[in-house]
């Protein structure tokens, strides 16, 4: 099992180098399920989490290992970044003084001290809409979107025209949504979504997210019509080509949802989801033309 275990981490972290981190994530979750205080699989799911600005669950992470072991070198460096990350610098400072005091030679932790320390300096200077922006950005990656969204709308009152505070919101409801979506809440995901749409009508996340509301609900003509919106912006998409498959698979149409699976699998060739998705209708299509 060590061996596995061992092979599950390499696997992982190849994943990760690719840029796959949600797939990477599920082989850590994997692991976890196995042994549930496996030090390097937590520290690398940890940090994967912070890469994809989940930064609440990575440092829930760190506080469980540090509780253990509260000498964890990995865990105090990675937990200082983390903090960095939120804009928590005075704190991050802390955390890398006791990673430091541990191996006071470490020079990447010695780097993002001078960082972290610089950032301070600078936030004294900070305009009352930088300060604003600065706070929706702590709470968007703590998965507090509602927050968020409150910081970026009070910044929005004072710089109206600032096209980089709008994108900000922007990502922030797409996020809300996302959220709401995994709950199951999906009529209150598209009223987010919609509002996604009107900052940025050519949002194929947007588009592509409520015609997945539809499917959920149902509502296959109105999922078609936004997946083809979706695809209007970006031809090439995967997901959305997949899950476009998958609505015409569920409306019996198996032949228009093969040609979208193979588009999906075109660009993607190893998707395991797709390739099933595909075997499902290509099977679908051979029952019904008996």
């Amino acid at each position: 099992e060590e061996l596995e275990i061992g092979e599950m981490i390499n696997v992982a972290i190849q994943l990760k180098n690719q840029g796959r981190f949600e797939e990477a994530l599920s082989i850590y979750d994997s692991i976890l399920q196995k042994e549930p205080d496996n030090e390097m699989a937590l520290i690398n799911k940890a940090v994967l989490l912070k890469n994809t600005d989940k930064i609440g669950e990575a440092i829930k992470i760190y506080d469980k290992i540090l509780k253990k072991d509260p000498h964890n070198f990995g865990a105090l460096a990675n937990k200082g970044a983390a903090l960095a990350c939120i804009f928590k610098y005075k704190e991050a400072i802390e955390f890398y003084d006791k990673a430091l005091k541990i191996q006071p030679d470490e020079q990447m932790i010695l780097n993002n001290k001078k960082d972290a320390l610089d950032e301070l300096k600078s936030k004294k200077k900070q305009s009352k809409a930088e300060e604003l922006i600065q706070n929706g950005g702590t709470a968007y990656r703590l998965g507090e979107y509602d927050e968020a969204i409150k910081y970026f709308d009070e910044a929005i009152k004072i710089e109206p025209k600032n096209k980089d505070i709008i994108q900000f919101k922007e990502v922030a409801l797409t996020n809300k949504a996302i959220a709401l979506i995994d709950k199951k809440e999906y009529i209150k995901a598209l009223v987010v979504l919609e509002k996604c749409i009107d900052i940025n009508p050519k949002s194929k996340s947007s588009y592509g997210n409520i015609g997945l509301c539809y499917e959920k609900l149902e509502k296959y003509e109105e999922a078609l019509q936004n997946y083809d919106k979706a695809l209007e912006i970006d031809p090439q998409d995967p997901t959305t080509l997949n899950n476009k498959g998958y609505v015409l698979f569920l409306t019996g149409i198996f032949d228009e949802a093969i040609r979208c699976y193979d588009k999906s699998l075109k660009i993607n060739p190893h998707n395991i989801r797709v390739l099933n998705n595909r075997q499902m209708a290509f099977e679908a299509l051979q029952m019904s033309s008996k």
